[in-house]
């Protein structure tokens, strides 16, 4: 009986409390946004292994069940920017021109979720560019030495 009164004089809200949801994921895998300029923040999780068995982000608003979108590969880290609609590997990063205090409204976040060897650009919960990392190419000389004297010291 005491437990009944501890928890319902509590001063959270489980919002979310569900064993059997799947949101398993990583710290660098979360972030709270506000998606789409609208003043409305919601939990983002980048999830390796969803409900579904492959990758994908979920979207917590309010206590309802998470929106799932997936992903092309598991993600390892997240993160959300705002500001203007250019965006580019080689690029720069565009603050826009809108104001917060009145005038233009805002432009949507831009959510960047890092997943093997790529950084995938998603606007408005879907995808806006892809930026891969080039292939890697033959090991220098002096390094490709280096490693096949650390495998001979290895071995012995």
């Amino acid at each position: 009986m005491a437990v009944l009164e501890e928890e319902s004089s509590s001063l959270w809200l489980a919002a979310h409390d569900d064993v059997m949801s799947g949101l398993r994921t990583f710290s660098t895998c979360m972030a709270l946004a506000d998606l789409h300029g609208d003043g409305d923040h919601k939990l983002v999780l980048g999830i390796p292994f969803g409900a579904g068995g492959g990758p994908e982000l979920a979207v917590l608003s309010g206590s309802g069940p998470p929106r799932r979108h997936p992903l092309p590969e598991a993600p390892s880290a997240l993160e959300v920017f705002y500001g203007g609609p250019t965006f580019g590997c080689g690029g720069s990063f565009s603050t826009g021109g809108g104001s917060s205090l009145g005038g233009a409204p805002p432009p949507p976040a831009l959510l960047v979720v890092a997943a093997g060897g790529a950084l995938y650009v998603y606007r408005n919960l879907r995808p806006f560019y892809k930026c891969a990392l080039p292939p890697p190419g033959p090991p220098h000389e002096v390094e490709a030495e280096l490693w096949a004297q650390a495998a001979q010291v290895g071995g012995e």
